[in-house]
């Protein structure tokens, strides 16, 4: 009877420590924060101190599970096992009663395991994810006791850890977030869901997390669409460039793209007019431009562009050629969302027609497609949808060709010159 105690014991000291380790580091971190902050929650700072030292913490809660564990293995093997096996040996069953010795012991080690899986860590696992913050606060204490008092087995156990990982190459210490990106990418999906954070909200929230992960080359105007003003160019026809466009900056060029030598400004361009004719040259109004690698990421870019009091930059390829043009509205575009003025035609870029059939412009991203059609495009080295249907072919499409792509009929309905406009794209089972 006494060793079925211990057993029962141990077990309990094994979901003890089970239940410590998922509640600490299941507790959000703010609560704990707010009870030690503002009042003056004494457990809390403790669950804190202990997040703040994860190797050993961890290592507290590994000693107390594998002592738990040793000594019920060594109990239920020794005492029970012989127990059961006495009682196996009465059994009026030849067989069972000349098999009672490895019988018990299979039988023990059978029960207790399930009993232990169970009871020592399966339920107090997950009543700790349950009521996270409250377990935190009830173990924190005892938790911080036990690893003061075996101290100096941890920091032996901790110091060989530490050790052991700077052999594996990892030379920074374990830490344990506070939170997660995708952990607060589900929770505004699910604020949403709720009704307490609107579509706009999440869009700009998980616009800002994708922000940091976009290169320029996703964001920029392509070479192809770039409007540009040639150095050669009168005022005039600069100036008629500009109300042709609605622009109020353009790059200008010489002989061809690839020698950019500035940007001009439309303010620039009608402060010239009051001077005389004579003088009025376009290379004299030309400001110095920003050029940019289209690896760069969007983030630093956006940097760049507060720092020097920039709104557009030269995009360059790895040939170093000009690759397009981004303005600071492209970047606050991946954002906000499309940004139209007055001067804007609005181009729909996908149009549902059927929950799984859509009219797409070639310029839509991929990315874009996937999202909008449920689809599993990729694309390796190219962007758009025309690239993808480019890259597929390894050639330039007819008018009405169709082209099957990873559980996708794409079938390009125009195309313009050397660019593909619309393609219909229709989703398949």
């Amino acid at each position: 009877m006494l060793e079925l105690l211990l057993i029962v014991l141990f077990i309990f000291i094994n979901a003890f420590f089970a239940a410590s380790e998922i509640a600490i580091v299941s507790a959000r971190r703010t609560r704990l924060r707010q009870l030690a902050e503002e009042e003056a929650n004494t457990r809390a700072s403790i669950a804190l101190g202990l997040l703040k030292r994860p190797t050993r913490f961890l290592a507290t809660i590994q000693v107390g599970v594998t002592l738990a564990g040793f000594f019920i293995s060594a109990i239920g093997a020794v005492s029970a096992a012989v127990y059961v096996s006495d009682m196996l040996a009465t059994v009026p069953i030849p067989i069972v009663a000349g098999a009672a010795g490895p019988l018990g012991l299979a039988i023990v080690t059978v029960a207790v395991a399930f009993v232990t899986l169970v009871i020592g860590e399966l339920v107090p696992k997950n009543l700790a994810v349950t009521y996270s913050e409250r377990v935190a606060l009830a173990v924190a204490w005892p938790i911080d006791l036990i690893s003061r008092v075996m101290s100096p087995f941890i920091v032996v156990v901790t110091a060989s850890t530490d050790a052991i990982l700077f052999l594996l190459g990892s030379r920074e210490r374990a830490q344990i977030p506070e939170v997660t990106e995708e952990e607060i990418r589900s929770i505004i999906e699910a604020g949403e869901e709720e009704g307490v954070v609107e579509p706009l909200e999440r869009r700009m929230i998980q616009g800002v997390f994708d922000f940091t992960e976009t290169r320029v080359h996703e964001v920029m105007t392509p070479r192809t669409d770039v409007i540009a003003i040639e150095t050669t160019a009168s005022v005039q026809d600069a100036l008629r460039a500009f109300v042709d466009t609605g622009h109020s900056r353009m790059p200008v060029y010489r002989d061809s793209l690839d020698d950019i030598v500035g940007v001009l400004y439309a303010k620039d361009l009608l402060k010239s007019l009051g001077l005389p004719e004579r003088d009025r040259h376009v290379l004299d109004l030309v400001r110095p431009a920003m050029f940019v690698p289209e690896s760069k990421m969007v983030s630093e870019l956006l940097v760049e562009f507060q720092r020097s009091k920039t709104h557009m930059a030269i995009v360059v390829d790895e040939y170093g050629g000009t690759g397009g043009i981004v303005t600071l509205e492209d970047l606050l575009e991946e954002i906000v969302g499309e940004i139209h003025d007055e001067y804007d035609v609005v181009e729909k870029r996908i149009e549902l027609i059927e929950p799984n059939q859509a009219l797409v412009n070639g310029k839509v991203t991929v990315d874009e497609l996937n999202e909008a059609l449920d689809l599993d495009l990729q694309a390796e080295g190219v962007d758009t949808v025309g690239g993808l249907i480019l890259s597929y072919l390894g050639r330039f499409p007819t008018p009405n060709e169709e082209v099957r792509i990873n559980g996708a009929v794409m079938t390009v309905l125009s195309v313009h010159g050397r660019r593909i406009r619309l393609v219909r794209v229709i989703k398949t089972p």
